[in-house]
């Protein structure tokens, strides 16, 4: 990844969320029933697959997104998912993700999940006070869980799932369920 992109990616990470919540809260103090995030394209073109749907649709800059929406960005592309509670997730060049789970709490725990299909992302995690609570990047073979910090996950072309952490504890488990590794920061593993 060019340090740039990813320098770039980590700015809006930190200002994006800060403007999005003054701007929910003008809208009543509550955000889009609807929206499950926003979708900001940092670079080339993005595009989104509705939820339920099947098309490539040309994606916009600043538009809500719903769970089950699929983007996909393509060779020179970029994207940056906001989330309410102000976690991002910065989508490289030529990958493709869904937004599997948008739970935000309510009073409950909240889960946010993000099923790579290919590619690479970041995700910079706002602390969950709740200990309940999860940000998950999921491939078929493994799925990495984190409660605050700034971690990354890449789908390679031989199916294995890379993932790191630079800051807070992520623990990767298997399809089942089981832990296989407890990462600290600047650690990586990979799960053929």
């Amino acid at each position: 990844m060019k340090p740039w992109l990813f320098a770039s990616a980590l700015v809006l990470g930190l200002l994006l969320p800060a403007q999005q919540i003054s701007a929910q809260q003008g809208r009543q103090g509550t955000a889009s029933v609807s929206a499950s995030a926003t979708l900001s394209i940092l670079a080339g073109t993005v595009h989104r697959i509705p939820a339920g749907g099947s098309q490539l649709r040309a994606a916009d800059d600043g538009m809500d997104l719903a769970v089950g929406d699929r983007i996909v960005t393509w060779p020179k592309a970029a994207a940056l998912i906001t989330f309410p509670d102000g976690s991002t997730v910065a989508t490289q060049p030529n990958s493709d993700v869904t937004i599997k789970k948008a739970d935000l709490g309510g009073g409950k725990s909240s889960a946010i999940s993000i099923q790579i299909h290919f590619g690479a992302v970041w995700a910079r995690v706002v602390r969950m006070l709740d200990p309940k609570s999860s940000f998950s990047l999921e491939s078929n073979t493994a799925t990495a869980t984190a409660q605050s910090g700034l971690i990354g996950g890449q789908l390679t072309e031989d199916g294995s799932f890379a993932c790191w952490t630079r800051a807070g504890a992520l623990t990767v488990k298997d399809p089942h369920g089981q832990t296989l590794v407890t990462l600290q920061p600047n650690e990586k593993t990979t799960v053929k």
